[in-house]
């Protein structure tokens, strides 16, 4: 009886063990706080470039003048090997073995304007604390430059890339991670790209748009459709396919259950929603956002003063322009396709691969 009742103790003890944090904390409640979940890595495309800072200021202390002073328990030292400090000439000095290699595995800091050749793997971060130019076929883990940022044809960024200035790309960049510019970004054909965020985005030459002819362009007012579910509060919900003909113009949100088209040289104030596909034609300016379940497809020399949210893919035409200067928006899909001539203000986010593709013939 004895060992039977043992063996019983016994399991059941082995039962409770596992849960007895549960019981305890079901009992007194000692740790109900929500966790404090940091999430400033997704919402501010400089989180990288904000951490290096930081990084330069705890280990460089006055030499970046742009770095915050480290705070607190000082730094690691670190292996002076791991590093190279650029001195006035800004000659980065390459043992035979890299120059075999075609690779620097060191962090390089500089405190003046750099030039490097082309042809190389920079494995580990780069500071420039003036301007930054760059031959062809290079690959940068990531830049920090307090300057413009230059970088030749066939460059790769793999991780993050920030300019206090402009940055300027060659043809077929490759963008792997964040990129940010305080001023401008300029990428050329054949590009590609994930997230960049800047005053101003342009993908390839980007002629100025003429508007005196949409100013006085006539134009009909839309009509109500025959499927329309509800048309309160300046919004009109439609139960089938939307089809906005040319020349046409309305003031007010259009939400469609179906697939939304819009014919050329149309005039909206107001949101566009389509559950399904969102077909633009040229010339249209539309004042507020796109949001499509679908392909979002814009067509050229179009103006989008609002947010574009695709859950499929988003194409843009030539001569187009998103958002405005001092007004900056987002453009948000999990593919992008930008035809040279695009003039973006704000966030470009490709979730899966964004390509800058030649302007048509």
């Amino acid at each position: 009886m004895l060992p039977a009742l043992a063996f019983g103790a016994l399991c059941t003890l082995l039962f409770i063990v596992p849960l007895l944090p549960a019981l305890i904390e079901w009992r007194y409640k000692r740790d109900a706080a929500p966790l404090k979940v940091v999430r400033d890595h997704d919402g501010n495309v400089e989180h990288f470039a904000i951490g290096f800072r930081h990084f330069l200021g705890q280990h460089f202390a006055g030499l970046i003048a742009d770095s915050p002073a480290a705070a607190g328990v000082p730094a690691r030292p670190l292996d002076p090997a791991s590093y190279q400090l650029l001195d006035a000439d800004s000659v980065v000095r390459l043992s035979p073995a890299e120059l075999a290699a075609r690779s620097c595995p060191r962090l390089l800091i500089a405190s003046a304007a750099l030039t490097l050749g082309e042809k190389m793997l920079y494995e580990k971060e780069l500071y420039v604390g003036a301007t930054l130019q760059a031959g062809a076929h290079n690959s940068f883990r990531a830049i920090l430059a307090h300057g413009d940022i230059a970088l030749g044809d066939d460059c790769a960024v793999l991780r993050w890339a920030h300019s206090d200035a402009s940055l300027a790309l060659g043809l077929r960049a490759r963008l792997y991670g964040r990129v940010s510019a305080e001023c401008a970004i300029s990428l050329q054909r054949g590009s590609r790209f994930g997230r960049m965020s800047a005053p101003v985005i342009r993908f390839g030459p980007t002629p100025q748009a003429s508007t005196a002819q949409a100013a006085t362009r006539a134009r009909a007012p839309l009509s109500l459709p025959h499927d329309i579910v509800d048309a309160s509060e300046s919004r009109w919900l439609v139960n089938g396919s939307l089809a906005i003909p040319a020349d046409a113009c309305h003031s007010g949100d259009l939400v469609s259950r179906k697939q939304v088209s819009i014919g050329d040289h149309a005039l909206l104030h107001g949101n566009i929603k389509s559950n399904g596909d969102l077909i633009i034609g040229s010339d249209v300016q539309i004042d507020g956002s796109l949001v499509a379940t679908g392909k979002l497809l814009i067509g050229p020399r179009c103006t989008i003063k609002g947010p574009v949210v695709c859950d499929g893919q988003v194409v843009i035409g030539a001569g187009s322009v998103i958002g405005q200067p001092g007004a900056p928006t987002t453009v948000t899909a999990a593919e992008i396709r930008i035809e040279e001539g695009v003039l973006a203000h704000g966030t470009v986010w490709a979730r899966e691969v964004g390509i800058v593709a030649a302007r048509p013939a």
